[in-house]
């Protein structure tokens, strides 16, 4: 088996056991066909489906008297409680997440997250093709959204069915797979590129909502317990199910790749590298837009002078990522990346003193609740995915 010409990063893919080339050659041929077929079912039913598909979601499979084929699979799929979900876990999963304040999540989100995103040519090249991301207003819109998103399924209940964070996800996915029907119905060249927003690429933004951020915020002084890891996998292995991620990526005990540990996700991380080749100009400029965004978020929660704070945001980013990732993404170099060991220190201190005193460690978690809570409210991001679903269902009945 051979990966696609622009997938091959043959640096890493030339060091790749042949089971996991295999592996990873099926994965960036593979889709969501349960989605897939949702969008193609929309695209020939209208909005009429696109209501059914929606009230399905909020009020529940049973609560619909005619279903549509696929939307009725794809309902019975995600209301299917997979047999390893453990509900006491589930419940531990978001914890310790939620007592890190906004500003810092929304940190390890974008800086750390989202630049290890962008910086895979093959999903930035996805990603621009929408221009929801390239055009600074839209972006920033976008951006929040996804930040909304995740902190609806962090809430205590968020993934419940008809809650918000439960709700959400499930658009998540089809907004993924009606933008994978967009580039190919665009001529998108599958031999070069694999098939847009393919398994590979699923898993790989997976890691980048539980490895990614965790190792961040860990770097900025959030110290997590074994425990606590563990529990957030999980929480977000059930996520990956209902995001249409295939379950043997992160859930395959008997292989023993069940991804439950940053050292496990490292693994599989390894793996799906050898599919990406270093940053280029869409890398570049999707991050350069981001971290304009960053900046400013930064700006009106500090009150700080912008030039300052872009050089703070930079120093983070090459704190993050290294001094070559960022030389590739053409973030300048700051003297202020010596000073972020520092700030670290001071967040490990604070959080250390935190979590010896129980009624402090509770009281955060609830004002958590409280705060992440009026954020969703303010900004309605589940919303915004139903809107662009019901344009996609009008524009193809016009």
């Amino acid at each position: 088996m051979s990966l696609p010409t622009e997938r091959n990063n043959l640096a890493l893919s030339s060091t790749l056991a042949p089971d996991d080339l295999a592996a990873l050659t099926r994965m960036l041929e593979s889709t969501d066909p349960l989605a897939d077929a949702v969008i193609a079912e929309l695209h020939a039913l209208g909005p009429a489906a696109n209501r059914t598909l929606h009230d399905g979601l909020v009020n529940g499979r049973a609560s619909l008297t005619e279903i549509p084929p696929a939307i009725d699979a794809l309902l019975e799929q995600v209301e299917t409680l997979p047999a390893w979900v453990e509900p006491d876990i589930m419940r531990r999963g978001s914890t310790a997440y939620l007592t890190i304040e906004p500003l810092w999540n929304d940190i390890a989100l974008a800086i750390g997250s989202l630049v290890h995103i962008y910086a895979a040519p093959a999903i930035a090249k996805v990603l621009g093709s929408t221009n929801d991301l390239v055009d600074p207003t839209s972006a920033n819109h976008r951006l929040t959204e996804t930040a909304v998103w995740v902190y609806s399924t962090m809430l205590p209940g968020g993934l419940a069915r008809g809650a918000r964070g439960y709700v959400g996800t499930i658009q998540v996915r089809l907004l993924h797979a009606r933008i994978r029907a967009f580039n190919l119905q665009r001529g998108w060249d599958v031999g070069a590129w694999g098939v847009p927003i393919n398994q590979a690429d699923l898993a790989r933004t997976w890691l980048d909502f539980t490895y990614t951020p965790y190792r961040a915020l860990t770097k900025f002084g959030f110290d997590f317990t074994d425990g606590e890891v563990r529990d957030a996998y999980h929480l977000w292995q059930y996520l990956g199910y209902l995001l249409g991620v295939d379950a043997t990526i992160y859930r395959n005990v008997g292989k023993r790749t069940d991804i439950s540990t940053h050292s496990d996700a490292e693994k599989l991380l390894a793996v799906l590298e050898a599919s990406n080749k270093g940053p280029d100009d869409t890398s570049r400029h999707l991050v350069a837009t981001m971290m304009t965004i960053m900046t400013q978020a930064i700006v009106a929660s500090l009150k700080t002078p912008f030039a300052m704070t872009s050089d703070i945001s930079n120093a983070m980013l090459r704190f993050l990522h290294g001094d070559a990732l960022a030389d590739q993404l053409g973030i300048g170099a700051t003297s202020l990346t010596a000073f972020m060991p520092m700030l670290a220190f001071a967040n490990q201190t604070t959080r250390t003193v935190q979590r010896s005193i129980p009624a402090v460690w509770q009281h955060l978690g609830d004002e958590a609740v409280k705060t992440y809570t009026k954020l969703i409210e303010e900004n309605g991001a589940t919303a915004e995915y139903r809107d662009r679903l019901n344009a996609q269902a009008k524009a193809t009945t016009a």
